[in-house]
């Protein structure tokens, strides 16, 4: 079945599964945006199911990734290199931190700041993550060979980098 043909059966068939009347979704399925928007929609469902009885979610496990792979940054560094804005950051450490997660301590090299560490239970936890992720990632990946998995996170830094680029 050629593409655009395959792909107006895919618009139909999602359309038409939560009503009996087929509803015209236009353009959107061709749109970057809306494409992007269901694929998130899709890996924070299965992210969510796999990591439930833990309570994490796709932030917490970021966070806690980062601070596992760079103990003793700052918030602001950690906020900045997730793309988290910094109100926001301070309830998602609050909250691991009242799990026992996460600890904030002295900077070495800020008086002024706090540096950001996992607790042993943190690490313990994160050594049962990753396996869960492992897997949340085989699973979404599934039709994907290693190398188009690769290009396809290719593409997406390129449009990440497009549009963060000032406009002229």
């Amino acid at each position: 079945m050629p593409e655009k043909a395959r792909r107006a059966d895919q618009r139909a068939r999602r359309a038409s599964s939560l009503s009996s009347e087929p509803i015209d979704l236009g353009q959107l399925p061709d749109l970057l945006g809306y494409a992007l928007r269901r694929a998130q929609v899709a890996v924070f469902r299965d992210f969510l199911k796999c990591f439930a009885k833990f309570d994490i979610r796709p932030v917490q496990y970021g966070i806690l990734t980062v601070i596992e792979l760079n103990p003793g940054l700052k918030q602001q560094q950690v906020c900045r290199a997730l793309g988290i804005r910094r109100a926001n950051f301070v309830t998602l450490l609050d909250d691991l931190e009242r799990r026992g997660l996460a600890e904030r301590g002295p900077s070495a090299t800020d008086q002024r700041a706090n540096a950001l560490y996992l607790t042993e239970k943190g690490k313990a936890l994160m050594r049962q993550l990753r396996k869960v992720n492992k897997a949340h990632e085989d699973r979404i990946a599934a039709s994907l060979s290693p190398a188009k998995r690769r290009f396809l996170i290719q593409l997406l830094d390129q449009i990440e980098l497009s549009a963060e680029a000032p406009n002229e």
